[in-house]
């Protein structure tokens, strides 16, 4: 906006001021600071079951309307609305906690996960709770990495926004700007934009052992570069995919040697929670079963 226009708009906003009426501009600005103070010092999750129940009965009780049960603001995720699967609400699950803890204690992370094992959506509920539970990413830079289509790293940056359906999202589809932080979406053929970005907080490579092994190659020295600039935790999460790429490689260093903290994931941490036992009978007809929920590198079929 240039000097005249901006003088224009300020001139208009003080005579709206004048006569008691905000401009839509405030109006949105009033919107999403309330939205952004709801969450404020809440924590990701209670962990504790029972002091979990007497927080979230105790919150309830001071609501005017009951009716909104499904976003009680005990903790994050009650106050945002909890995962959906199938049409299905799901509370974070007591094995959640070790994906938890380590973004907590580690800076880098590797996770080999099942497919279908909500992962990336914990991640991203993760990003949003350290945009909103205080101010200290206002300033600050998070990244989330796909894949080469371009396509993907939008649908994960589409899903972060639709955590807060209510917060007006201003700015290009690849961007979200909220309580002062972006996050910002990449495919991995724009490592070279990467290399730009400052004051990184916080990196999420999805689907890691899919991208096109160059690209494996080249990201992690630019991602782990970030760590002298500005000390951010990285994130490297995937099913398994062949054997020999950078991930495979990462999950045979010895413990003692290998610079990622590393989970394993697989179908059997969730049956009883997101899967049940049924939807794992179907799914040990494909394939692909051993490799994308039994976490076998480069393994088709038995």
């Amino acid at each position: 906006m240039n000097k005249t226009a901006l003088n224009v708009k300020q001139s208009f906003d003080q005579r709206l001021k004048r006569q008691g009426i905000s401009s839509p501009n405030n109006n949105i600005d009033t919107n999403n600071n309330n939205l952004i103070d709801r969450f404020k010092g809440l924590d990701f999750w209670i962990w504790d079951k029972d002091k979990h129940e007497k927080e979230f009965d105790r919150i309830l009780a001071q609501s005017y309307s009951k009716a909104c049960a499904d976003k009680v603001a005990c903790c994050f995720n009650h106050a945002i609305g909890l995962p959906v699967k199938n049409d299905i609400s799901h509370p974070i699950y007591q094995w959640q906690h070790e994906i938890f803890d380590a973004l907590q204690r580690h800076k880098l992370i590797a996770i080999l996960k099942a497919r279908g094992i909500g992962a990336s959506e914990f991640l991203l509920r993760y990003a949003m709770w350290l945009c909103l539970k205080d101010n200290q990413m206002q300033g600050k830079n998070m990244a989330i990495v796909t894949g080469i289509r371009e396509d993907l790293s939008l649908e994960l940056i589409r899903r972060f926004k639709n955590l807060m359906p209510d917060f007006q999202w201003n700015g290009p589809s690849n961007v979200a700007e909220i309580n002062g932080c972006r996050v910002i979406g990449y495919p991995s053929k724009r490592v070279k934009d990467l290399r730009g970005l400052t004051d990184v907080s916080f990196v999420i490579c999805d689907e890691f052992a899919f991208f096109d092994p160059s690209d494996q190659q080249q990201i992690l020295p630019v991602l782990e570069a970030f760590q002298a600039k500005s000390d951010p935790t990285i994130c490297l999460l995937s099913t398994p995919g062949p054997m020999h790429d950078v991930m495979y490689n990462l999950y045979q260093e010895p413990s003692e040697t290998c610079r990622y903290h590393r989970l394993y994931i697989p179908w059997q941490k969730a049956v009883g929670t997101l899967f049940n036992q049924g939807e794992i009978e179907k799914s040990k007809r494909q394939p692909n079963f051993q490799q994308e929920f039994e976490l076998r590198f480069g393994s088709h079929g038995t």
